[in-house]
């Protein structure tokens, strides 16, 4: 009797393991600096993946083009900000897969991974029905990758709406952070153009850059819903990435090489 009594206690590990479940990743990655034990448990990444799934579920749709979730969770908040970086080689688009989530509200409103080719300039067919300053903007000079949105996307003007984009390199495994951003419809909207868009600052250049139309001290990237606009509902059509000085792919690839990747 005794012996089956003790046989279904908990291991310390199960007991550690069971903890860690409840906390949120910031808090599990301290544990990992407490003890080599700790580090041994918190480094399961069945627990990194219960985060990750939480806010970006579009990661767990296509595992092969990431090493594992910790890198991914490092990606979205362990990075160091406006750090300078030295020049990269350039990429391929066929190298990497791309990971949206937006939430409006708490919800959960898109998930969808895509490889790079999916977002090249040119792919989107704009519907009809589309402002003409939209028009204009989808031909203006800059490189955009734009991602169509096939199924129904609407999002009301009032919502609080969070985009998060994670890129993954297939060659070397590694993730990086290419936005984690609020987008308050109320202030970001352009309705002339049908654009909802919010600008984030990706990092300093370290020199004279030779595949962007002008030098700049800066990389900034520009995250934009596309959108008819219904009578105050966003009916959103494409999900656009501009990086405002790159007006070639090869610029785009370049810039993306030199993110912070993990």
């Amino acid at each position: 009797m005794m012996s089956n009594a003790n046989s279904g206690k908990m291991s310390s590990n199960d007991m550690l393991k069971a903890v860690f479940m409840k906390l949120e990743g910031t808090d599990l990655a301290a544990c990992m600096g407490v003890c080599k034990k700790w580090w041994n448990v918190a480094e399961d990444d069945y627990l990194w993946k219960c985060l990750c799934v939480k806010k970006w579920p579009s990661t767990c749709k296509n595992t092969s083009s990431h090493a594992t979730y910790r890198k991914i969770f490092k990606a979205f908040y362990i990075h160091e900000k406006n750090k300078p970086v030295a020049l990269a080689p350039v990429i391929s688009l066929s190298d990497v897969e791309f990971y949206i989530d937006i939430w409006a509200d708490g919800s959960l409103i898109f998930s969808e991974s895509a490889p790079g080719p999916a977002l090249r300039d040119g792919n989107l067919t704009p519907p009809t029905g589309i402002a003409p300053d939209m028009v204009d903007h989808l031909e203006g000079p800059e490189y955009k990758l734009t991602l169509p949105v096939k199924q129904e996307l609407v999002i009301s003007s009032t919502q609080k709406v969070r985009v998060y984009v994670l890129i993954a390199r297939k060659d070397t495994k590694k993730v990086a952070c290419i936005a984690n951003r609020l987008l308050d419809c109320n202030s970001c909207i352009d309705w002339s153009e049908g654009r909802a868009s919010t600008h984030i600052h990706i990092a300093e250049f370290p020199t004279e850059c030779p595949f962007v139309n002008f030098a700049t001290s800066s990389i900034n990237n520009e995250i934009s819903l596309l959108f008819i606009n219904r009578d105050g509902i966003l009916d959103v059509f494409g999900i656009e990435m501009n990086f405002l000085t790159a007006y070639s792919e090869e610029g785009v690839l370049w810039i993306l090489a030199m993110l912070d990747w993990h």
